[in-house]
C-alpha cells in the first residue's frame, strides 16, 4: 500500500505521512519561536531538520508514484478497439 500505519499508545493507527507532517509543523513552530527569541542558530537548526523531513517526504511520494501504477480493473490487451467504439 502507499501508506503504512503504525500503532500508537491509544492503539489507533496513524498514517506515516500525517506523522511526518505533524513533526514538520512542530519543527516550524519551534523555528519561529526560536527566531522570535533571537536564537538564530537554534532556529536555523530547526529549519534544517524541517527541510530534511520535507525532502524525505517528497522522495517517498515520488517512490510511491513509481511503485504503484494506476490499475483500472481491466486488462489493456485488445481494449484499443473497444475504446474507439465507446465514443461513437
Amino acid at each position: 500500500t502507499v501508506t503504512t500505519t503504525t500503532p500508537t499508545l491509544a492503539n489507533r493507527p496513524v498514517n506515516v505521512y500525517d506523522a511526518v507532517l505533524g513533526e514538520c509543523e512542530d519543527l516550524l513552530k519551534a523555528s519561529v519561536e526560536a527566531q522570535r527569541l533571537g536564537r538564530l542558530k537554534m532556529a536555523s537548526a530547526y529549519q534544517l531538520l524541517l527541510h530534511t523531513r520535507l525532502v524525505g517526504l517528497g522522495k517517498r511520494f515520488d517512490r510511491a508514484n513509481v511503485v504503484l501504477p494506476v490499475h483500472r480493473g481491466r486488462s489493456n490487451e485488445g481494449d484499443d478497439e473497444d475504446d474507439e467504439d465507446e465514443d461513437d
